[in-house]
C-alpha cells in the first residue's frame, strides 16, 4: 500500500483509511529516480493509487471524493526511520504526529520500555485510524549480558537463557531481535541459533568476542551504528579492544557507556 504526503512545511497527512482521494496539479517524485513528474494529479481510492494523469486531463472531482489542492507541493512515496527509540514513557504521544509530519510513514524501533502487548495495541490504533502513527515494526526489549546498560533489556548469559528468552520474544510478537554488545559470545550464538530455528531476524550491536564476519555468517541482519567495525578497520585495534574490556569491566553501566565512547 502506497502512503502519500504532500511534503509543506508541516507535512499534510492523507490518510489510507480515506475512501476516495483527489491530489490535484501536484508534482510527483515517485522514488525510483526518475525525474519529477511536474503539474500531474492522481486519484486514490482505499490508500491505492488508482491512476496518474496530466492535471489538465483530471475528470471533475465527484461527490464524496475529497480533493486536495497539490499545486507547488511535491509528493512522495512514506520515508522510514529504520533507528528509532520511540516506545518508551510517553514518546508516541509525542513522536508518533512528528514522523507523520515529516513524511515518515514507518518506523523500524530498536528497543524501549513499552511492552510488547501494549505496542501491539499502538499498531492497532494506527491501523484503524484512531491514533496517528507510522507503520511500526519493534524489538521490544533489547537483549543484554550480565552487565546490561538499559534498564529495560533482558539478560542472557548462555545458551538456556538464549533459547528461553527468544521464545519469549516471539510468543509476544515481536518483529525481530535486538541484540546488544554487552552479550557474551556463549550467549549471542545461543540467540543466533534460536533465532534460526524460531524463523525471526535478529540485528543490533557485535559484541567484543564476535567478529562482524561471525556476524554475518550467524544471520545478523545489520549492524547498528557499525559496532565493532573500527575494531577491524583501525590501525590500533588492541588499544580498542582494552579500552572496550575496560567499559565492560566498569561497575557502572552508564559510566562504561562514556569510557568507551570518550
Amino acid at each position: 500500500m502506497f502512503a502519500l504526503f504532500l511534503l509543506t512545511a508541516c507535512g499534510a497527512h492523507v490518510s489510507a483509511q480515506t475512501d476516495s482521494v483527489v491530489i490535484q496539479d501536484v508534482t510527483v517524485i515517485d522514488s525510483t529516480g526518475a525525474p519529477p513528474m511536474p503539474h500531474v494529479s492522481l486519484s486514490v481510492v482505499g490508500g491505492k493509487i488508482k491512476s496518474i494523469i496530466p492535471a489538465s486531463q483530471m475528470p471533475t472531482v465527484r461527490n464524496g471524493q475529497r480533493a486536495l489542492d497539490g499545486h507547488g507541493r511535491f509528493l512522495i512515496a512514506g520515508l522510514w526511520d529504520m533507528h528509532v527509540h520511540s516506545l518508551s514513557k510517553n514518546r508516541p504521544d509525542r513522536f508518533f504526529p512528528l514522523f507523520i509530519a515529516n513524511g515518515i510513514t514507518g518506523i523500524r524501533d530498536m528497543g524501549g520500555d513499552i511492552p510488547l502487548s501494549q505496542v501491539a495495541q499502538l499498531k492497532n490504533e494506527i491501523t484503524v485510524g484512531s491514533r496517528v502513527g507510522p507503520e511500526i515494526f519493534a524489538s521490544g526489549p533489547i537483549l543484554e549480558g550480565a552487565q546490561p546498560f538499559w534498564p529495560f533489556s533482558l539478560v542472557v548469559k548462555n545458551e538456556a537463557d538464549a533459547h528461553r528468552v527468544v521464545n519469549l520474544l516471539v510468543a509476544e510478537k515481536a518483529d525481530f531481535l535486538k541484540v546488544y554488545d554487552t552479550l557474551s559470545r556463549e550467549a549471542y550464538l545461543g540467540i543466533a541459533i534460536q533465532a534460526g530455528q524460531a524463523h525471526v531476524s535478529f540485528v543490533g550491536h557485535v559484541p567484543n568476542a564476535v567478529t562482524p564476519s561471525d556476524a554475518s555468517q550467524l544471520g545478523q541482519k545489520s549492524i547498528e551504528h557499525l559496532w565493532g567495525i573500527p575494531n577491524y578497520a583501525s590501525s590500533s585495534p588492541e588499544a580498542l579492544k582494552k579500552m572496550k574490556q575496560a567499559a565492560d569491566d566498569a561497575d557502572d553501566p552508564g559510566a562504561a557507556r562514556d569510557l568507551y565512547y570518550s
